[in-house]
């Protein structure tokens, strides 16, 4: 049955349908469009008594809520995606809402292309800079703030896209990643460079503060033409060096097997490809469960089998995170499948994907 209404009610219910409709502008871009609605009826005076309910088949999870304080910048450019909220591995794990949990240093770090999470340390993550910046390396923690620079004497920043570690047990080193070949990407391996390499440390002491170390060097070739490559990561279990290319899609798979040889020039073996468009950042996690891949406004998780292999893995149905604001660097926490996210610039904010 329509109930009547008064004319005044009638009047104050179009001045709130009004107010409701800006709100909702508002809030379209951070809340699912079941509870907007519900909020608009509500505000409008409108009665819902007797309508189904609006998902009768989806109760409502406060983990799609954002708990977190909202931040001015968006969190994704991208279209929503209702497998970016609720979409599962086949082992269960889900990531919820990007939270912004820190802010690196105004000065000093104006070009972050990589970043990986401390074994020896907890809550202590190692950052670089790219390009033209001096051949040093910083530790900070999960706010941001710099907690030591150790510089890599003899070493050159030519073109320094991601930084590593081997957790293998008794190991701890860090792999600086000079890899990055824009002239490979811009005339689709035409031309680029020769040779790629690695710069491998013992991972330093944070609490003995700023330091210099001399890195061990080693040389890599590609099969048949140069690329360009920002993302690499250590296989925790046998220590094999993975790096996945930027400029081709889908991405190749190049691999380099432990040990590495520093005294020539090594030819990396190609293992496969990866679904991924602009890969700019990769890492395995500790217990070399999972593999991250990020680009520029993606994030994607990939289970990797118990005595699976890593072309298996990256063929294999994966997770999509939300990926935050834009960011070109990604890394598995110290000790779970949570992801720490960084963009470039000085001041840039870092960024917690939490994992559920």
């Amino acid at each position: 049955m329509v109930r009547e209404r008064s004319a005044p009610f009638l009047q104050g219910a179009a001045a709130r349908a009004g107010l409701a409709a800006t709100i909702a502008r508002t809030i379209a871009t951070t809340m699912p469009r079941t509870h907007l609605f519900a909020i608009v009826l509500a505000i409008a005076g409108c009665d819902s008594s007797s309508s189904p309910p609006l998902d009768a088949a989806a109760p409502l999870d406060a983990r799609t809520i954002d708990a977190a304080p909202l931040d001015a910048a968006p969190l994704d450019a991208a279209p929503l995606d209702a497998s970016t909220l609720d979409a599962t591995t086949p082992t269960g794990t889900r990531y919820g809402m990007p939270q912004h949990v820190g802010t690196l240093p105004a000065t000093g770090l104006p070009e972050v292309s990589g970043i990986v999470a401390s074994r020896a340390h907890s809550g202590i993550f190692w950052v670089e800079n790219d390009s033209g910046n001096p051949a040093d390396i910083f530790a900070i923690d999960a706010s941001g703030a710099l907690v030591a620079t150790i510089h890599l004497d003899g070493a050159t920043n030519s073109d320094w896209e991601d930084i590593a570690i081997d957790a293998r047990a008794g190991v701890e080193e860090l792999y600086v990643a000079d890899v990055g070949d824009n002239a490979a990407r811009e005339s689709d391996g035409a031309s680029g460079r020769a040779r790629v390499s690695l710069y491998r440390l013992p991972e330093p002491d944070v609490t003995a503060g700023d330091a210099t170390v001399t890195p061990e060097r080693f040389d890599f070739s590609y099969p048949t033409r140069p690329y360009d490559c920002e993302a690499l990561f250590v296989d925790h279990r046998s220590g094999d060096v993975y790096f996945v290319m930027k400029e081709s899609s889908p991405a190749e798979v190049f691999v380099a097997r432990a040990p590495l040889d520093a005294s020539a020039t090594a030819v990396l073996t190609h293992v496969g490809t990866i679904d991924f468009t602009i890969a700019t950042a990769a890492d395995m996690s500790t217990d070399g469960a999972r593999i991250v891949v990020r680009g520029y406004s993606s994030v994607r998780v990939y289970p990797v089998a118990v005595g699976g292999d890593v072309a298996t893995a990256f063929s294999s149905e994966f997770l999509t995170a939300r990926s935050g604001a834009s960011a070109e660097a990604v890394a598995f926490e110290h000790d779970g499948f949570g992801l720490y996210n960084v963009p470039e610039g000085n001041a840039a904010r870092l960024f917690y994907i939490p994992s559920e």
